[in-house]
């Protein structure tokens, strides 16, 4: 009987608590519950690698929208110094994640850029 994947983590847990609970069924013999087990197994298996596929689709996408094009040329971001008031072209490439210190190369003052 094919399912459709799986909505949430709640119907996981779900359907491997099934699996335990046909592993130590009693009503069954030992080789029925191996293979009822195994089916049930193998297909949330498949539905959960089809889901993992889709997540790394996904991410590949977002990684792709978030990167400029090869060869494109990425504006550089543009502040003034708050000690001489000059204009400086900072690379967006330079900056990290959270605070990045920046030194002004015109007066040596270090800002501190988000």
């Amino acid at each position: 009987m094919a399912r459709s994947e799986p909505d949430n983590q709640q119907e996981i847990d779900g359907r491997l608590e099934y699996v335990r609970g046909l592993l130590e069924g009693g009503e069954l013999t030992d080789e029925e519950r191996r293979d009822r087990a195994l089916a049930r197994l193998t297909d949330l298996v498949a539905e959960l690698a089809t889901e993992v596929g889709g997540l790394r689709a996904e991410i590949r996408e977002l990684r792709a929208s978030s990167q400029p094009p090869a060869g494109a040329a990425v504006a550089p971001e543009m502040l003034f110094c708050p000690s001489c008031g000059r204009e400086l072209a900072i690379e967006p490439g330079a900056l990290g994640r959270g605070p990045t210190e920046v030194s002004c190369g015109h007066c040596r003052a270090i800002l501190e850029v988000e």
